[in-house]
């Protein structure tokens, strides 16, 4: 890359996050948050981003965006020298500028010719004069929305007069210093894939250098073993070898057992010091591999503006050609995801908005008929919790038409009448998603072929990720995607079921549960349990890969895990939970497996065996549709218990939480989530509980910590607290109740059963 490359490459970074800056503070300025101290600051901000992106547009000799902002530079100085009033026709014309900077860069970046709209221009300097805007149409909304993102106001632009000539421009001050950016370096993305799949591979191969840790530990235990035994037969014999010392085939015999012994005990302790060393050196790798995927997956990690540049011009475009006013914002631009999942979300949030301009937003005067302004708005939201992205979109139009939807279905063959009657409202909206779904009446360039959704669908599928859809018929629409923020890696719950090893993702798991056979219910002719007051159907993991599992059946408890995926539930019966950990998701190591609907990876484990990876979604969804949930008495009687008893749950790990939690719930009690110490306090302090139930080794705030808080504050004093935790020691018991804990549970000896009767003795 040469100089020239390289600044251009730095200036479209930093263009963007000038544009980005220079809408929040409009934004800002149009909301009237913070005040006149909060105006002023934005206008000083304002000035600052318009006078750097003229001095960045002076180096890589962009004159059309140089222009640009030396005039808002200019109009911004006015403002905020109490010369000029920021208007909202102002503000509005500062948007058009931003947008048509945005327009310049990328023809520029293309390699061609761009000229700035003249009458921009005039505008810009009527505005500088003090004089009205009559170049350019500014309308705006009377009362825009506070935001802190990015703003396009989109209407028609009249046809301009013949060109008027630019007026002179000032020389340009003096560029201000910038800090010079942090050195990059161009990687090919699938040099990145590699290095991702090399480093699961070495953390793999980590996890197996534990089992021969456990050989070691074994083969240790063994020798020491047979030293002990070595050692009594040799005090046994030793009298007998005293009275034949004289033979010398005794004598013989009993050299043999001295280098025998003293053999096996440099052997035992060669063993010894070799375990401890493996046990050194497989810690350290593992945590070498944990690091290097962590460091390869923050590499591929970019800002999603990086990827979704250009759709307010989109916007702005299609919103002209519709002949419909529109305010669009996006939100949460900085927020950073892997590089290949941004992109594989381009093309659905694309079919999403046009859809949205289509057959959401109406025009202005249908819009002013149903007493609404005149200007649709439309924002999207990127946020992130974890390690899951959230892209949501909205809009004020239309919403979706149910009758409008059934009448497609049924035209289409996927619903007959008697079915769409009985549709609940949740799932008339999912159907837009099928493919060839379209409610449109003509094909445009715009809406018609009914593909857009079905993309939008299939690609979040592939990402493994969720979409979810909600309406209010003339308030508008909200769709939600919920995607991996990286695709490399994932946590997952391991589960047995007969011979068969099985990874479910931890992000579609609801809850894990402990039953006794007797909790089983049947429910409209098939097994269902009850969580969190309200049926779930259960299904076995063997009975669905077509096997059959006669342990499992013959077991007084049973180990559930509770699916869920768009909000429905299924419960899968398997053998027995095994452990939570993080794994890197492989193709289908055989064809014939990965035809199976039910899979959609595998996990190679640290002893090299697969454990494949379960497709929540096709499992819920396709066996959903076979099994009947329970009718509304008996949703009714198991809802009907009154107010339930609230209680706080806090462990830093996630199956631990899951199951206490799902024990909780599903015997009647209200249950709040913390994952540390801190954050429980936090919520102690701002809600009410009944009951405490922590983990003592946590990060940040410990439970011993906590625990003390909690019996020091005079609100939370009289606050039971139940310790339920790996500390096994006598001390750490004693501790626990010189504290206050009212109970002390080791998680060794953890048992629903206790856990169950020592918060009911307490509440």
């Amino acid at each position: 890359m040469n100089l020239q490359e390289k600044l251009l490459a730095a200036f479209d970074v930093e263009h963007r996050t000038i544009l980005e800056r220079i809408r929040a503070n409009l934004a800002t300025l149009e909301s009237k948050d913070g005040g006149d101290a909060g105006a002023q600051a934005s206008l000083e901000e304002a000035f600052r981003m318009a006078h750097s992106l003229k001095g960045a547009a002076r180096v890589v000799d962009f004159e059309g965006v140089m222009n640009l902002a030396h005039r808002m530079e200019t109009l911004f100085a006015l403002v905020r020298q109490g010369k000029l009033e920021a208007r909202a026709d102002m503000i509005s014309l500062v948007h058009q500028v931003l947008d048509e900077i945005e327009d310049c860069v990328a023809a520029l970046k293309a390699g061609q010719a761009f000229t700035n709209k003249p009458e921009l221009l005039v505008a810009l300097e009527e505005v500088i004069a003090g004089k009205a805007i009559t170049a350019i149409s500014t309308a705006v909304p009377a009362a825009p929305a506070a935001a802190s993102s990015p703003v396009a106001l989109f209407d028609k632009v009249p046809q301009p007069e013949p060109a008027i000539a630019s007026p002179p421009v000032s020389s340009p001050a003096p560029m201000a210093p910038r800090a010079s950016a942090p050195e990059s370096l161009r990687v090919n993305a699938a040099h990145l894939d590699r290095m991702l799949q090399t480093a699961g591979a070495l953390a793999t191969t980590a996890m197996g250098s534990q089992n021969l840790t456990a050989t070691h530990r074994s083969l240790a235990k063994r020798l020491a073993d047979i030293e002990r035994e070595w050692t009594r037969t040799r005090l046994g014999s030793a009298k007998l070898m005293r009275q034949r010392d004289h033979d010398p085939d005794v004598a013989r015999l009993v050299n043999c057992f001295e280098f025998a012994e003293r053999e096996l005990k440099a052997l035992l302790r060669e063993t010894r010091s070799l375990k401890n060393r493996h046990e050194r050196v497989g810690r350290e790798l593992s945590q070498v591999a944990t690091r290097l995927e962590g460091d390869i997956q923050n590499a591929r990690l970019v800002p999603a503006e990086s990827v979704f540049e250009g759709f307010h011009k989109m916007m702005r475009d299609l919103a002209g050609e519709e002949g419909k006013k529109l305010e669009f914002r996006m939100t949460g631009l900085s927020q950073e995801a892997d590089r290949f999942v941004l992109q594989e979300l381009k093309d659905p949030l694309m079919h999403l908005l046009r859809n949205t301009l289509a057959h959401g937003i109406e025009t202005p005067a249908e819009r002013l008929a149903a007493g609404k302004d005149g200007i649709g708005k439309v924002t999207v939201r990127l946020e992130s919790l974890g390690n899951r992205l959230t892209l949501t979109l909205e809009d004020d139009g239309r919403g979706l038409n149910r009758e409008k939807i059934l009448d497609v279905a049924k035209a289409q063959g996927l619903l007959s009448a008697e079915q769409a009657l009985r549709l609940k409202p949740e799932q008339v909206a999912p159907l837009i998603f099928r493919a060839g779904f379209s409610t449109s009446g003509s094909v445009d360039n715009l809406s018609g072929r009914g593909m857009g959704l079905s993309v939008v669908e299939e690609t979040v599928k592939r990402l493994q990720g969720e979409v979810g859809v909600s309406s209010e018929e003339g308030k508008g629409c909200r769709f939600t995607l919920s995607v991996p923020i990286a695709i490399a890696s994932h946590r997952v719950v391991l589960a047995r079921s007969g011979a068969m090893s099985l990874a479910f993702p931890c992000h579609n798991l609801e809850g894990l549960l402990r039953l006794k056979r007797s909790e089983l219910r049947t429910i409209d002719g098939g097994p269902a349990i009850f969580f969190r007051g309200e049926p779930v159907a259960l299904a076995s993991a063997a009975q669905i890969l077509g096997g059959s599992d006669a342990r499992a059946s013959a077991q007084n408890f049973m180990s559930v895990l509770i699916l869920r995926f768009n909000g429905k539930r299924l419960a899968i019966l398997v053998d027995e939970l095994l452990a939570e950990r993080n794994a890197v998701i492989k193709k289908m190591p055989t064809p014939e497996l990965a035809a199976i609907s039910y899979f959609r990876g595998a996990v190679i484990l640290e002893d090299g065996s697969v454990s494949l990876v379960v497709d929540v979604r096709g499992l819920v969804e396709r066996k959903g549709q076979e099994i009947a949930f329970a009718d509304a008495e008996e949703q009714a009687d198991a809802n009907a218990a009154g107010a339930m008893p609230r209680i706080l749950v806090v462990d830093d790990s996630f199956t631990t939480r899951t199951l206490e939690k799902s024990i909780l719930e599903a015997n009647g009690y209200e249950v709040t989530l913390a994952v540390d110490g801190m954050e429980a306090l936090q919520k102690l302090l701002s809600g009410s509980f009944d009951l405490v139930i922590s983990d003592v080794e946590m990060p940040r705030m410990d439970g011993f910590t906590l625990l003390a808080e909690i019996k020091k504050h005079p609100r939370l004093s009289s606050l039971p607290v139940i310790m339920v935790t790996s500390l096994e020691k006598n001390e750490d018991k004693q501790r626990g109740l010189d504290l206050g804990a009212d109970a002390y549970l080791p998680k060794q000896k953890f048992d629903q059963g206790n856990l169950l009767d020592v918060v009911r003795q307490i509440l």
